[in-house]
């Protein structure tokens, strides 16, 4: 969180594809040298394939590639803190495969998420890089509607807010079920 605390409010992206999510080595190429060309702080959390999958295509970070970004990229192998990370003022934008939970802690974070177009897909560098960019550029629009999101979200959590009431309709409907056999 240290790293984090250095960097300016909205500048960073969190990239992550899940506690089980893997690249393949054109995937992790492609997303290194997105990384590397948009010029955006970012944190990559990734996690290292075994020899297997390293022999069915799967890669780690590229050889130089955290040399290439240090000061402007940090790299964490294995699990990270992810709603730490997601809620720190720094984090403006939340590059994920949309996983249930990553989703959700995304969402209320209130942070923008890019969503990538599938698991077999390998972005242009020079895409992914403009879409990284937007993400801590200007995109005050979006940022705003992530924060209202987010708003929306957690109040229906509440204690009488949609979810609440809803589980607690839910449970009735069960106990009358049960009740009526």
């Amino acid at each position: 969180m240290t790293w984090l605390d250095s960097c300016q409010d909205g500048s960073v992206v969190y990239v992550c594809f899940g506690s089980r999510g893997m690249l393949t080595c054109k995937q992790m190429d492609a997303l290194a040298a997105g990384l590397d060309q948009s010029k955006v702080r970012f944190i990559l959390c990734v996690r290292d394939p075994d020899d297997r999958q390293v022999a069915t295509g799967y890669s780690s970070i590229p050889d130089g590639f955290e040399d290439r970004v240090v000061g402007r990229g940090l790299v964490i192998r294995g699990w990270a803190p992810q709603l730490l990370i997601l809620r720190h003022r720094a984090v403006s934008a939340f590059l994920t495969h949309c996983g249930w939970n990553s989703t959700i802690e995304g969402v209320t974070a209130g942070v923008g998420i890019r969503v990538g177009e599938g698991t077999t897909n390998i972005p242009k560098a020079v895409e992914l890089a403009r879409i990284l960019m937007d993400s801590v550029s200007g995109a005050q629009l979006e940022r705003v509607q992530a924060k209202e999101i987010s708003i929306a979200a957690l109040s229906a959590i509440k204690p009488e807010g949609s979810s609440d009431h809803d589980l607690d309709n839910f449970v009735k409907r069960i106990c009358e079920v049960k009740m009526s056999k």
